[in-house]
């Protein structure tokens, strides 16, 4: 992590999902949730959701919505992406390892670096991502950060 400084989730999000919004015009992207701030490299973190929202719109259920949500701002920060899209049982225990993309095959598989750099990003400032995945429920990426005492 390079600079560390204050950095309001929701207006970050709000830039990130904009960005997307612009490749993604068929898609609904939704961002809910107060604002957050919280201490850390601006680009990275921008990065770092910026991964998490492509990566729900390129697996989730097409024609509907991708939400960004911050659910937490306590003693550290929780932002949740969700999507429709459900990953396989077998998938889940290397979703954050390197090129695991390439093994699937697939027209969106990409490198499979994506899901690696987010939870990089996420190690390096302290925090970390972890992910819930039904048929029922969707895929949700929870995302945790650490909320110094300077960052009220």
């Amino acid at each position: 992590v390079r600079e560390q400084a204050k950095v309001e989730l929701h207006a970050l999000l709000e830039r990130t999902i904009d960005e997307l919004r612009v490749v993604h015009e068929d898609r609904e992207i939704v961002l809910e949730g107060a604002a957050c701030t919280t201490t850390g490299d601006e680009q990275r973190l921008n990065q770092l959701f910026s991964n998490l929202v492509a990566n729900a719109i390129a697996h989730g259920t097409p024609r509907t919505p991708v939400t960004a949500r911050i659910v937490g701002c306590g003693r550290e920060a929780v932002v949740e992406v969700h999507n429709q899209g459900a990953i396989p049982r077998e998938l889940m225990g290397n979703l954050f390892q390197p090129f695991r993309a390439l093994e699937r095959g697939g027209p969106s598989a990409g490198l499979g670096l994506g899901l690696y750099i987010a939870d990089q990003i996420a190690r390096a400032h302290g925090g970390g991502i972890d992910v819930d995945s039904s048929q029922a429920t969707g895929t949700v990426f929870r995302v945790h950060l650490p909320r110094p005492t300077m960052a009220a």
